[in-house]
């Protein structure tokens, strides 16, 4: 145990080890299960030095999906300290390797082979990587030992993933190779979209129960915090943000500064198109959570919902004119807050290349805004109650509906996500049916959000139809482990799914 440190304690020990002329080998890693490859590589990189010391991701930076690490930060440091060969460990504090680097100036830095082709690391880290021990007067070397996945070995053996998913990811990895999925994501970064709709502010006020009020049947408690997230059709642009070259946002906040306190949370790489309404406030939801674990004990809403006047429609429609030829994608999240108007629906199915919309249903327009509004579009994300209400069908099954909404909308790709059930995508009337991905939720607001916003941007790109529902249940299962939109689903944790999900010997 006393080779376990804090990294400020392997920093010093570093230091005083080369200033005594030994050479210093770093390696690092999550080893969430230590397995015969892990051994063999640490062994090796030993060789390439005088000492070998181990740093580990901590859990908060473990992005492999949901369920994982499935081994604490703990364990771990305790697994690898157990090895002879190993001088010390300790756990890095920042979110990869190369703040980590700098810091500890190892003479080696050492990876496996399959690190040794830039190209093949869709996370690009491990060119950050060999600049950083460059830039301290280090170098990079690789062994060339036998390797096992741990990804592989842990969805086998240790339920990361719910039980009626791992038939389906098993069947899809004989069929899609994740590295060549995630090529199917390169065209993207040179994509402009154009996205539409609702402003939300999300407001989470932190409070502590303390009990019923002796005179009255209510609950007093305490208050902590508040935080406020960018949500809404904001929440949308920074998704997709995270995969195309430019994002065009257009949204209506209200007679307030409120959006002034969300804006730097926006993407460098989105443009911000902002109308006001003099006629209300910017739609702002506030809810009372318990601090421990986040359960949501109370709603208010700040909003006003009618349609927006003639004035700040005709503004918006000259703005959508402007720019949607030339878009290669639009994305419509309405949310029914009185954004979207009638004349706008017309015109971005006129003019967009490809539309992608959401029609949400919520507790302020319940049965008002059906996805039926959006007569035509390229491809749709609802969920099983916006679908029935759509179809005016309480009890049918998803299969039925969907025919009975064709019917409505001309539209190609509907993707039905169902909650814990999973999703069902259909394309050109063939259905594809997807499990969840996760049975860890944190917080299922946005969740759907992400969902559209990755599943639009792999429609118009040709992906696949069968692989299509997957990638937007890994996204979902991303955001459900996300409070709020506290951050968006990135490129790299999607593409670390991808490929945790589709790893089985």
């Amino acid at each position: 145990m006393n080779k376990i440190m804090k990294i400020e304690e392997l920093e010093r020990f570093i230091t005083e080890a080369k200033v005594a002329g030994k050479e210093v080998v770093l390696a690092h890693g999550c080893f969430d299960l230590l397995h015969p490859g892990h051994i063999r590589h640490l062994r090796a990189a030993k060789k390439h030095g005088d000492m070998l010391v181990v740093t580990i991701t901590p859990d908060n930076f473990v992005n492999k999906g949901p369920g994982r690490p499935v081994f604490s930060e703990d364990l771990r440091l305790e697994t690898i300290a157990a090895l002879e060969f190993v001088d010390a460990v300790a756990l890095n504090k920042w979110p990869t390797a190369v703040e980590m680097i700098n810091y500890l100036k190892p003479s080696i830095y050492i990876k496996g082979s399959d690190y040794e082709n830039p190209e093949d690391d869709p996370t690009g880290n491990i060119i950050l990587e060999r600049k950083a021990v460059e830039y301290v007067g280090g170098r990079i070397e690789f062994t060339y030992e036998i390797t096992f996945s741990s990804t592989s070995l842990l969805n086998e053996h240790f339920n990361v993933f719910p039980k009626n998913a791992e038939e389906y990811l098993y069947n899809l990895s004989k069929k899609f190779d994740p590295d060549k999925i995630i090529e199917l994501f390169k065209p993207m970064e040179n994509y402009r979209v154009v996205v539409i709709g609702d402003t939300i502010i999300d407001e989470y006020t932190y409070v502590h129960p303390m009990g019923r009020v002796e005179k009255a049947p209510i609950v007093a408690c305490r208050y902590l915090d508040t935080e406020f997230f960018a949500g809404g059709i904001l929440a949308v642009a920074n998704h997709i943000a995270n995969f195309v070259k430019h994002v065009d946002l257009i949204t209506v906040v209200g007679n307030d500064n409120l959006f002034d306190r969300i804006s730097s949370k926006l993407s460098s790489n989105i443009k911000v198109h902002l109308f006001k309404r003099l006629d209300g406030p910017t739609t702002l939801k506030r809810r009372y959570l318990h601090k421990d674990d986040y359960r949501k004990m109370f709603a208010l809403e700040f909003m006003n919902d009618r349609p927006i006047s003639q004035q700040v429609e005709k503004q918006i429609l000259n703005k959508l004119h402007k720019i949607l030829t030339n878009a290669d994608l639009t994305v419509v999240a309405d949310f029914g807050h009185g954004i979207i108007t009638g004349n706008m629906i017309d015109e971005l199915i006129s003019y967009s290349r490809f539309l992608s919309v959401n029609a949400q249903t919520n507790s302020s327009n319940f049965g008002f805004n059906p996805i039926s509004r959006y007569y035509k579009a390229s491809f749709i994300s609802i969920d099983e109650t916006e679908l029935r209400i759509a179809t005016r069908k309480r009890f049918e099954e998803v299969e039925e509906m969907y025919y009975d909404l064709i019917k409505y909308v001309d539209c190609p790709r509907i993707n039905v996500t169902l909650g814990p059930r999973g999703s069902y995508y259909f394309a050109d009337s063939k259905g594809y049916r997807a499990p969840a991905l996760t049975n860890d939720v944190i917080d299922t607001v946005g969740a759907g959000d992400a969902v559209l916003s990755i599943i639009s941007i792999c429609s118009v790109a040709g992906f696949p139809d069968e692989i299509i529902p997957f990638i937007g249940n890994c996204a979902g299962a991303i955001a459900a482990n996300i409070l709020c939109n506290k951050k968006s689903v990135e490129k790299v944790d999607l593409f670390k799914m991808i490929k945790a999900a589709l790893s089985w010997e």
